[in-house]
Order: C-alpha cells, then sequence, then structure tokens
C-alpha cells in the first residue's frame, strides 16, 4: 500500500496545527512548495520553530507567502527599507515579484557581516505586506532587471504554472514498484548537446538539454528526442546543471516544440542561462537552423524554478531532488536524485571541477547515498593532468611581460562564462601586486557574467567573498582595465579577454584580424580545445587558418594554458569517484571524447573495481 499523503491530507494537517493569531489566508503549491499566505507574516517569522515543526511533520517544503491584501506600494515599501537597514548602506534597485510577493533590495556596500535579522524581517514584513531579500548590487544592472521585467509582466501566468506544477508533484503516486532508466539523447561519447532522459513508472526527467554550438547537421546538434517515444509535454521537468550552452542551448527550442514544465535549477544559472541564450542567438542562426526568439527566451526564464544546494525537493510524485556545488562556473550543480522510498539514487556531476579554484569552493562529494554515478570525462585522458596553478600563473606572466616589452598585443579568447573569471581574478592579482601595469579590455558580455558572480558573492570561494567585501572593491575588475565593446585596437600594448574561445564566432575574431600578422603579438588559449575548430588549427601549428570564411596566414604567437580549465582532470575525476568508492554499485561515463570516456571507463572499473559503461548516444541502461 503506498503511504505517500496527498496534497489535500497535508494541508488539512497544515491548517488544524496553526492557530488564529497566524493570519492564514489560503495555502496553495508553488511549485515544489507549499506556500501559506498570511496576513500577519511576522507571526511566521518570530516563531520559526512552526514551520520547522510542520516540515518535519509533513515532509514537504513549505514557504511563507504575504497575503495581497495586505501589499504596500512601491514607494511605501522603499521609505520603510531604509529606515530598517544600517546607516551607510544605500539602496540602488528595488526589484518587486508579485507573482510570491518579493522584494529584492540591491545595495551598495553590502558586508559579509551584515544579514538581515529575524526582528528587522518581521517588522518589514508588518509595514509593507512583502517579503525582503537583500543582494549586493551589482556593477551592471542589464540582466537582472531585464529578468525582473519579464517575472513581472509574466506574474499571473507565473502563479497558474507554479499551481499546475505543484498538482503534478504532489499527487497519489500510481504505481508503488520503483523502475529507473536512463536514455542517452546527448553528450555520450562526445562532447555537447548534453541531455539524458531518466524515466521511472511515474515520471519523465531531462538531465540538461543542451546544443553541440560546433555542427551545422541537426543529427549531431540537438539531443535525439526522435528516439525515446515520448511527446515533449510528457516530460515532467528539466534539471539543469549550469548555464554553459552544451547543457542549456536547447530549452528555447524544447518550448517552441511545445514544452511547459519546470526548470529546476540554482538562483544564479537563471540570469546566467539568460545572458548566455541572449548572447549566442545570431550563432545558432549562423549554423543554418532558426535560433531562439526573445519569447522562447522568455518561455525559459518564466519556467525557471530556483533550488538552493543541500535541500531535498519532491519533484515528481517519485523523485527527489537535491543539488550540490559542482565548482565549474558560478550555480553549477551537481544532481542528487532519490527514487521512490530509496529504492535507488543517482548523482549526475554535470560539469565540475574537484579542485580549489581562485573563484569557487571544492565540488561536493559527501551525499549520503549513491548507487550509480554519472561522471564527465571532458579531461578524462592519462594525459590531462594538470600542472599546479602557481607554475602556470609564472608561466603566463612571463609570457604577458615579454610581450608588451617589446611592444605586442595579447589576445585571451574564452568563454563568456568560468574560464573568463579565472583569467580575470589571476591578471586582476598580477596587477595589484605591481607585477602588471597594460591596459586590460574586457569584452562587454564577459563583464555583464562578472558583474552576476559578485551580485551571489555568497556562492564564490572564501577568498573571493572577503575581497568583495565591501563595494568599492572589485574583484572582476582588475586596475587599468576597461569594458569594451568589439573595440579597434588604438596605439600601445593591450591585453583582451573577449570571447569565443574557440575562435569560431564573436568579437575575438575580430581581435584577431587586428594582431594575426603582428609577430610581436600572441593569441593565448586557456581552455580546452576542441577539434575541427580555427582554435585547434592554430594550438597545432598552422599557419593558415579560415575563419569565418577569410583565410588568414597566422604570424602572431600562439600559446595554450589549459590548466586554467574549469573541468576536473584525470586524477582528479578518479579521486572524486575514490570518495564514493564504498556507495557505488555503478558508474557512467559521459561528456568526453570517445577516447576519454572509454580511458575514465577503463581506468575506473580497474583501479576502483566498480562496474564502469561508457554508452553512446542512442543506447539506454535500466538501473533497476
Amino acid at each position: 500500500m503506498i503511504r505517500e499523503q496527498t496534497g489535500q491530507n497535508f494541508m488539512v494537517k497544515i491548517l488544524n496545527t496553526l492557530p488564529s493569531e497566524s493570519g492564514l489566508t489560503r495555502i496553495e503549491y508553488e511549485g515544489p512548495r507549499i506556500a501559506l499566505f498570511s496576513t500577519n507574516p511576522a507571526y511566521f517569522i518570530l516563531n520559526s520553530n512552526i514551520i520547522s515543526n510542520m516540515v518535519n511533520s509533513v515532509k514537504k517544503r513549505i514557504i511563507i507567502r504575504t497575503d495581497e491584501s495586505i501589499r504596500k506600494s512601491e514607494a511605501e515599501c522603499a521609505d520603510v527599507l531604509r529606515k530598517v537597514l544600517p546607516s551607510g548602506v544605500k539602496i540602488s534597485r528595488l526589484l518587486f515579484d508579485p507573482a510570491v510577493g518579493e522584494v529584492t533590495a540591491l545595495v551598495e556596500n553590502l558586508t559579509m557581516e551584515y544579514s538581515m535579522s529575524d526582528q528587522d524581517n518581521a517588522i518589514l514584513s508588518e509595514k509593507t505586506g512583502w517579503r525582503f531579500l537583500v543582494r549586493r548590487a551589482p556593477k551592471d544592472f542589464g540582466i537582472i532587471e531585464q529578468i525582473n521585467s519579464i517575472l513581472v509582466r509574466r506574474a499571473n501566468e507565473r502563479v497558474r504554472f507554479y499551481k499546475e506544477v505543484g498538482e503534478k508533484i504532489f499527487r497519489p503516486r500510481l504505481n508503488e514498484r520503483t523502475e529507473v532508466s536512463l536514455v542517452f539523447l546527448g553528450g555520450f561519447n562526445e562532447v555537447g548537446r548534453s541531455c539524458t532522459l531518466v524515466t521511472t513508472n511515474e515520471s519523465n526527467v531531462l538531465l540538461d538539454c543542451g546544443i553541440n554550438s560546433f555542427s551545422s547537421d541537426m543529427t549531431t546538434f540537438a539531443p535525439r528526442f526522435d528516439v525515446t517515444g515520448l511527446n515533449i509535454d510528457d516530460i515532467d521537468c528539466v534539471l539543469l546543471s549550469h548555464a554553459h550552452l552544451d547543457h542549456s542551448g536547447f530549452l528555447p527550442m524544447l518550448f517552441r516544440h511545445g514544452y511547459r514544465g519546470p526548470i529546476y535549477c540554482s538562483e544564479p544559472t537563471i540570469p546566467l542561462t539568460y545572458l548566455l541564450l541572449k548572447d549566442n542567438i545570431q550563432l545558432i542562426e549562423e549554423l543554418s537552423f532558426m535560433g531562439p526568439t526573445s519569447k522562447e527566451i522568455e518561455d525559459v526564464i518564466t519556467h525557471m524554478i530556483a533550488l538552493p544546494y543541500a535541500v531535498v525537493t519532491d519533484i515528481t510524485p517519485d523523485i527527489r531532488l537535491t543539488l550540490a556545488n559542482a565548482g565549474h562556473i558560478l550555480g553549477s550543480s551537481i544532481t542528487h536524485l532519490h527514487f521512490g522510498n530509496g529504492d535507488h539514487n543517482l548523482v549526475y556531476s554535470g560539469d565540475f571541477r574537484f579542485g580549489r579554484s581562485l573563484a569557487l569552493e571544492n565540488a561536493y562529494w559527501n551525499f549520503q547515498r549513491v548507487e550509480t554515478l554519472i561522471v564527465e570525462s571532458t579531461l578524462g585522458g592519462k594525459e590531462d593532468i594538470l600542472q599546479p596553478r602557481e607554475e602556470t600563473n609564472q608561466k603566463l606572466l612571463e609570457l604577458i611581460n615579454s610581450c608588451l616589452s617589446r611592444g605586442g598585443n595579447l589576445l585571451f579568447p574564452v568563454p563568456i562564462l568560468g574560464q573568463s573569471q579565472e583569467l580575470i581574478l589571476t591578471l586582476s592579482g598580477f596587477a595589484k601586486t605591481g607585477m602588471l601595469s597594460a591596459k586590460i579590455c574586457i569584452e562587454k558580455s564577459i563583464g555583464e557574467a562578472s558583474s552576476i558572480y559578485e551580485t551571489y558573492m555568497e556562492c564564490l570561494s572564501k577568498e573571493i567573498r572577503q575581497e568583495l567585501d565591501g563595494y568599492s572593491i572589485n574583484m572582476f575588475k582588475p586596475p587599468k582595465s576597461q569594458i569594451v565593446e568589439s573595440k579597434k585596437l588604438r596605439k600601445g600594448s593591450h591585453l583582451i579577454v573577449s570571447p569565443s574561445s574557440m575562435l569560431t564566432h564573436g568579437p575575438s575574431v575580430g581581435y584577431l584580424g587586428q594582431i594575426y600578422d603582428d609577430p610581436l603579438s600572441a593569441v593565448v588559449f586557456t581552455s580546452q580545445i576542441l577539434p575541427n575548430t580555427p582554435a585547434h588549427g592554430l594550438v597545432k601549428g598552422k599557419k593558415d587558418v579560415v575563419i569565418e570564411g577569410k583565410m588568414l596566414n597566422v604570424e602572431c604567437r600562439v600559446e595554450s594554458f589549459v590548466d586554467f580549465t574549469n573541468h576536473s582532470d584525470y586524477g582528479q575525476i578518479l579521486a572524486y569517484v575514490k570518495r564514493m568508492k564504498q556507495k557505488l554499485r555503478k558508474v557512467i561515463v559521459n561528456h568526453g571524447d570517445k577516447s576519454k570516456a572509454q580511458n575514465l571507463a577503463g581506468a575506473i572499473n580497474r583501479i576502483h573495481r566498480i562496474h564502469t559503461q561508457h554508452p553512446l548516444v542512442e543506447e539506454a541502461v535500466k538501473l533497476v
């Protein structure tokens, strides 16, 4: 007999628990949460144990919302907030979200020591009728404000959507038996279009939904949904590990074909995904496919539901989700899925770094239970061992000074997210210690991404959080640096940090066109070089390369420092598996070229004695 509580059962239980002074007006589904609407939210804020007891009783996530009848105007809210915040804390923006009754205050001079007390929160809720969140104000408000505009404009639609999602999640299970299978739709024995379908008796869930942005053939550009036998509206939800296009790029097209379900991810992943999708509309169109429309990108944002790390959340009647830090880029998540009543547990690494970087903490590994691990193999070859960062930094600094002393320029083609921020932090360290004095040009899209990093400072490494403690310090904008937009280089030496990393498109192509014939200048790659790209030809020593249809005879210096990668190397992947060894029954290798996936699978099998597979796209595996 199935013992799961139905939605009506636990709602009645909550109603019977609360006294009249709680001001409870109604209970609604809010996606994977149960929202309690109250005319007296201060009661719950000052009696937080009541919510804790309810959560323990009904085993569901509960959140307090203010009843619409008590919500004051935006001007009144701003006036009240200024009186509550400490003197010297300047409010830059107030972002209202009427769908959930929350206000995000973006403030300057926000320090790590400051957090709003329960007393202040209660005062604000009582006087304004809104719940307040406080965040560090970014240097560039563009992306954050655009997303807020979308959320406000589509607030009524989101309220209906949240209710529909909750009704599907909290319905009774139809079958007590647990069966779990995986269908590999992309990203296996290849890099790009990451997508895995997880199926149970009750659910169909996607792990990522990306594109191969270097393919112009639809059979290798997009996930192979044609092999599943499912309609798009049969998919219950998408779990997005992070914002990179090889994991997120097909989401707008999913909505084009009728998907209307939730996308679960960490909070920083929402603005970063929006930034990358908008930035790459032209790229997708250049591959001879109809790129995403603004409406489709808005659909993605409207259906994203942010979840914090380390919180267990029901996402279907028989699957519970927990996200954990992956250490790859801001907001990147390792996904833990708990099936049925603990019948099986799956961890999907996504892209992860099991080693400290300047920007982020080490990837999380200590899951209580995990029987199956899907792990990436981007650097799965035996030769893929990273050098200590100190050695790499010294070599990089010597190269920079060599070029600058001769009057040359340095171009760093980088992705918008991840390695660009790591490189900027490194250059910032050089500049602040007096080892670098050159002008640094940072392309606008990278500046926008770095600004989002600062807003979510709680997700950064401890060292960077301490550096950012105070609004005047900007670790992602080194001394003598400027934000530029496809700039024409003037006289003098420059360091240029610009996308794209493979020189297939974007501003870096234009900058290369200005320095390719200058033997005093250099192109410096800091990421893994993918085959069949202009970058690959240059790193392999080719002098004549075709870029955007134009043949260039490259005379500038070409260097590669892959040690700035935000992926785990061969040794780090094996160490990660070792940490879970006692719990694992099966390892499935993905996200790597065929040779690297095969090598890593063989090594895990041989060294750790764990059954390991490296399946192909279109294959399937039954777990339970």
